[in-house]
């Protein structure tokens, strides 16, 4: 691979720097096509913009040769996250980032992994909120095959009306270029002009949202028919550099994580984009601040929507009546520990618990005893062991047979197998010796249940 041109020797500077960086361009350039078959020009164009074309070598340059030093301009103030609503600005946004996919590193990276993203999802997914949309809907093309219903939803008025316009087709920016970017990933043949007009037909309604209230859906801008009911969760939210700029601290990352789970169906997705380790973003002579946002930040703030629902921790002994025996810790002193509940699910438990058939049956005996009726068991486990170790050490279990969970769960009042009027109550999968099952409860435990027995 040919180096890049020496810029050092004609401005009398250190011509190692500039080798160095050329070298390691090409190692990079290399690695790729090392590692990836078929590379995407787009991973090369993004390693070339690290590249840097000498500029600030020529300045150095200059400074050493005891040229006159420019006086540097005060830095523009930055303004916070709250601030988005009044300085914001969608046409200089537009034009800094969104002209081509070219004109910045990280859209270039999102546009790329966008639609394999979106291809991972289910194949039809009935309503998507695009949260914090800004002035954009590269959300929206990208998921047109994919998405019935369209919601865009953003802060700042000025994007929403943007937003607005793009639906009534009166926009003045042209989203063509995106749009063949998105074409080129997907590998399709539909024109820009196709790509929006398909993508237009599924807007249903702009709405004005803020992460850090309650509700976050503050109002409805507008909708294509005033008959339209807007849904208060949405199968899938899809929110790209918006979380860490709509505050500047942790405590508020977490909320606006929170706010954005809220809106999704139990069941459904988060589609989550952004940066980490920026302090703020720029365009158009403005600076906007943003939450220094690390991994360890996303993973702990996406957690933290399961540990709010988290009630109680029990101390359980499923060969003892009852099974449950005392109540370790619970959030509220006030609350109450049911005797029963809707779903039990036990995995790499049940045969763990003891050594023998018997002492298995009374285990699941105790579980489905902790079921209302009508309820779920959820069970996993291992068949053919003995024993399972770790850490050095060795622990017993009974050797389990598919007859020992068949027999124990209609013994409970189990469901065990599909028929016409229960296709829905009993579901069964092995991989080698590893099962998962899932049964609900339709029937009484057996009196004649010695092994369970009180």
């Amino acid at each position: 691979m040919s180096k890049l041109p020496k810029h050092a020797e004609q401005q009398n500077v250190d011509g190692a720097v500039v080798q160095r960086r050329a070298d390691e361009a090409a190692e990079v350039l290399l690695n790729y096509r090392n590692t990836t078959t078929n590379v995407h020009p787009l991973i090369v164009q993004l390693c070339r913009c690290e590249l840097s074309d000498g500029e600030d070598d020529k300045e150095a340059a200059k400074v050493g040769d005891g040229r006159e030093k420019r006086e540097k301009s005060p830095p523009e103030p930055i303004f916070r996250a709250n601030e988005h609503n009044v300085q914001f600005d969608p046409d200089k946004y537009l034009d800094g980032f969104y002209k081509s996919a070219r004109e910045d590193t990280a859209m270039q990276i999102v546009l790329f992994f966008l639609p394999g993203m979106i291809c991972r999802l289910p194949n039809n997914i009935e309503t998507m909120l695009d949260l914090g949309a800004g002035p954009t809907v590269y959300i929206p093309l990208s998921a047109r095959n994919h998405v019935t219903s369209f919601f865009s939803a953003d802060y700042a008025q000025v994007n929403r009306q943007r937003l607005v316009e793009w639906i009534e087709g009166k926009n003045s920016f042209d989203w063509a270029e995106i749009c063949k970017w998105i074409a080129n990933i997907e590998a399709n043949n539909e024109t820009p002009a196709q790509m929006q007009e398909k993508t237009r037909k599924k807007m249903k309604a702009v709405l004005e949202v803020n992460v850090h209230e309650r509700p976050v859906v503050r109002a409805v801008d507008y909708r294509v028919d005033e008959r339209l009911d807007v849904p208060e969760q949405f199968e899938l939210v899809a929110t790209v550099f918006c979380m860490e700029y709509s505050c500047e601290d942790l405590d508020g990352y977490r909320r606006a994580i929170n706010g954005a789970c809220g809106l999704i169906k139990p069941g459904g997705w988060l589609l989550q984009g952004g940066i980490f380790h920026a302090t703020e973003y720029c365009f158009g002579g403005k600076r906007f601040s943003s939450h220094f946002l690390r991994r360890d930040d996303v993973f702990m703030a996406l957690k933290e929507k399961t540990r709010k629902k988290m009630r109680a921790v029990l101390e359980v002994n499923v060969h003892e009546r009852p099974v449950v025996r005392a109540v370790d810790y619970r959030v509220d002193e006030q609350l109450d520990v049911p005797e029963q509940f809707e779903l039990v699910a036990t995995v790499f438990c049940m045969e763990y618990s003891c050594e023998d058939l018997d002492g298995y049956r009374r285990a699941i005996n105790g579980a489905c005893g902790l079921i209302k009726p009508g309820g779920w068991l959820l069970q996993g486990g291992i068949f053919h062991a003995t024993e399972y170790c770790f850490g050095g050490k060795r622990f017993s279990s009974h050797f389990l047979r598919r007859d020992d969970v068949f027999m124990a769960l209609k013994e409970n009042g189990m469901c065990t197998q599909k028929g016409t009027t229960t296709h829905d109550e009993f579901h069964f999968i092995t991989h080698e010796d590893i099962f998962l099952l899932l049964s609900k409860k339709v029937g009484n435990a057996e009196a004649a249940v010695t092994a369970g027995q009180t």
